[in-house]
């Protein structure tokens, strides 16, 4: 079988002044919604020991490793972040999210694309078989994964980076846009599980319906790169997010499932004034409820139009629920 790898250009460009204020700055609340199970957080283990077994053992005169450790039980534990006895999203995590949709979602025009891939890997050369690594990955982004968009923008060594690079940041090049942690409105006793799943995994996962809350704060954007931020987010869908997204339904229980939503966008003082359908936005505005949802969608569409034929619109979600 031939290889389908095929050679990609990336569109560069000088990145943008960090040093002063231009363009569109100012904060945006936000949240985490889970609509399923949710695990983001690290591993741990756990070892036991089954003083039954041990006693029996040493009675009988087995003392030799190989035989004790039958007594001994390890177990991997899957820990959710916690910070203050409340679970969390770190914003690392959430900044990761949004920035590996979007490259993903970015497909060339002309020849040309405007993302590298910040963690590049070596494309595929062909399609993963089912139930092989990564197959479930490659039904949801497809031809994109063949694509050899060679190393990653690195300011530290050129002094031009892609579009993606220079709003999310890469080696030697400040982000324009900062996230905080995602923290959540109850405590980990409250909305915390203990789920012992099948193949011996064990894991602390929030329960659907669970809300976290913080901010991106943004600086020196145009409006379209401020819907295209929505995009990412995928505001008014469901996204895949987590521990087990992938695999999307273990021992009857889904995973990986929530959605990111907008509370409320304040521009700074310092902001450049905008208009656009209509809609006039100055420094110093606050938006919330109608207003908010009117000017997302009004930045999305408006992103849709300046990136039109470059960035496709794929429902993860959908795709991944069809495989099961």
């Amino acid at each position: 079988m031939s290889s389908r790898q095929r050679r990609v250009n990336i569109l560069r460009r000088e990145p943008r002044d960090r040093g002063k204020l231009t363009g569109l700055c100012g904060v945006i609340h936000a949240a985490v919604v889970s609509e399923s199970h949710l695990h983001v957080g690290s591993s741990s283990m756990i070892f036991t020991v089954n003083e039954e077994l041990l006693t029996k053992l040493f009675k009988s005169g087995r003392r030799d490793i190989k035989s004790l450790l039958q007594a001994a039980k390890f177990m991997e534990v899957m820990q959710f972040n916690i910070i203050g006895g409340r679970p969390i999203i770190p914003g690392s995590s959430i900044k990761g999210n949004i920035r590996s949709r979007l490259e993903l979602s970015f497909i060339p025009k002309d020849g040309y694309v405007k993302s590298c891939f910040i963690r590049a890997r070596a494309p595929l050369a062909r399609e993963p078989l089912k139930g092989t690594s990564g197959w479930r990955h490659f039904k949801i982004w497809g031809e994109v994964l063949f694509e050899n968009r060679g190393p990653p923008c690195d300011l530290t060594r050129t002094d031009k980076v892609c579009l993606v690079c220079d709003l999310f940041g890469t080696a030697g090049l400040k982000s324009l846009l900062d996230f905080s942690d995602f923290v959540c409105k109850g405590s980990a006793e409250e909305v915390l599980e203990d789920l012992s799943l099948e193949y011996g995994m064990r894991l602390m996962a929030v329960k659907p319906g669970t809300r976290f809350s913080g901010t991106i704060t943004f600086q020196n954007l145009t409006p379209s790169e401020l819907g295209l931020l929505f995009i990412g987010m995928k505001i008014g869908k469901s996204v895949l997010l987590g521990r087990l997204k992938y695999r999307h339904k273990v021992s009857g229980r889904v995973f990986g499932k929530a959605r990111y939503e907008v509370e409320k966008i304040k521009f700074l003082r310092e902001s450049q004034d905008f208009e656009f359908y209509g809609l006039r936005v100055k420094g110093g505005d606050e938006f919330e409820g109608t207003s908010l949802k009117e000017l997302v969608e009004r930045l999305k569409s408006l992103a849709s139009e300046e990136f039109k034929g470059e960035i496709v619109d794929v429902d993860e979600v959908a795709i991944i629920e069809r495989l099961q």
